[in-house]
């Protein structure tokens, strides 16, 4: 099966954090809490191949060396990374380059389906124009962070949540909270 996965990356790393209860940054993330938030959204895959593209959305406080490293880890896991600088504290552009990259691709009709790992309500008209174009629409996050709404537009919704004990994701999380430890 044809497809692609979009991943609204700040709100993965926020509600990794939350989800497995370590205080931490979404725009500052670690190197364990990226690499815990890429195995997760590894498993948001229900079929055996690769997808033909895993886009990575997500805002970064820092420096072009802060970027850069986010940008490196990312990259070296398959990940094409879509990186926004944080303007005064806000994050801008993470939504709207999601749902611009994601309606492309349906308009273009370049794969059969699309996996969108997110939670927000703000995508339920993206899903709903997505599938008008003929695909079908994949969701994957967390139950207690995914409205309602979201995930009753998908075609089909899994619970993030379940996949924490994948090998890769625990090996992860263990680092992750190695590292809290030593800060």
């Amino acid at each position: 099966m044809s497809h692609f996965t979009y991943i609204d990356g700040t709100n993965l790393l926020l509600e990794c954090a939350k989800e497995v209860g370590i205080r931490a940054r979404a725009d500052k993330p670690t190197h364990a809490h990226l690499m815990f938030a890429c195995a997760l959204a590894k498993t948001a895959n229900p079929y055996m191949n690769e997808p033909k593209r895993k886009y990575w959305f997500a805002s970064y406080q820092g420096n072009d060396e802060d970027r850069s490293r986010i940008r490196g880890i990312l990259r070296g896991q398959g990940f094409e990374a879509v990186l926004f600088k944080k303007n005064e504290g806000r994050e801008k552009g993470v939504d709207i380059s999601l749902t611009k990259e994601m309606l492309v691709h349906a308009f273009h009709r370049n794969s059969l389906e699309s996996i969108l790992v997110a939670g927000d309500e703000d995508y339920v008209p993206l899903v709903n124009e997505v599938k008008r174009y003929g695909q079908r629409v994949l969701g994957y996050f967390f139950k207690r962070a995914t409205s309602d709404e979201l995930q009753l537009s998908l075609d089909i919704y899994w619970d993030l949540s379940t996949n924490l004990t994948s090998p890769d994701a625990s090996k992860w999380l263990r680092e992750w909270k190695n590292e809290n430890q030593g800060a």
